[in-house]
C-alpha cells in the first residue's frame, strides 16, 4: 500500500487572516501626520536636564522621535543641561560622524511651536567648535 501525503485540514483557516486590524494611524497613505516633528531623530540623554530624561523622552516618543539608553550609531543628538570639559571634548573630538549636542529646551520649544526648531540654536556652548 503506497501512502498518498493527507491533504491538511486547516483550510478553513483564511476567515482569520483577512480580518486584518482597521488601525488608521498605521496608515502612511492617509494625510503625512504633521505632529511628528522628532521623525528621525534619536536622542541620547546625558546627566541631569530640565525637564527630566522622562519627560523628555515621553515627549520624543509622543513626537516621532526615539531615545536610546547608550550611544549608537543611531544617535542624532545628544540632550544636555551641562556638560564636563572631558565629555565636550569627547562630543567635539569625534571623528567618525557629528552628533549635535543640544540644551534640553530644544525639545521642549520644538513641541511648544509645534514644529522642529533649529538645533543650532540650542547648542551647548562648551561643544561648539
Amino acid at each position: 500500500g503506497s501512502s498518498t501525503a493527507s491533504k491538511n485540514e486547516n483550510d478553513d483557516n483564511d476567515e482569520k487572516t483577512t480580518k486584518t486590524k482597521n488601525n488608521d494611524n498605521n496608515n502612511p497613505t492617509k494625510t503625512k501626520r504633521t505632529d511628528l516633528i522628532f521623525q528621525n531623530i534619536v536622542i541620547l540623554i546625558n546627566g541631569h536636564t530640565n525637564p527630566d530624561a522622562l519627560s523628555l523622552q515621553r515627549l520624543l516618543h509622543k513626537y516621532g522621535g526615539d531615545v536610546e539608553k547608550y550611544e549608537t550609531t543611531r544617535v542624532t543628538h545628544i540632550i544636555a543641561s551641562t556638560l564636563s570639559t572631558a565629555k565636550a571634548t569627547h562630543y567635539k573630538n569625534k571623528k567618525r560622524r557629528v552628533v549635535h549636542v543640544c540644551h534640553p529646551s530644544w525639545i521642549v520649544d520644538s513641541v511648544e511651536k509645534g514644529k522642529l526648531m533649529w538645533f543650532g540654536d540650542y547648542l551647548l556652548e562648551n561643544v561648539k567648535k
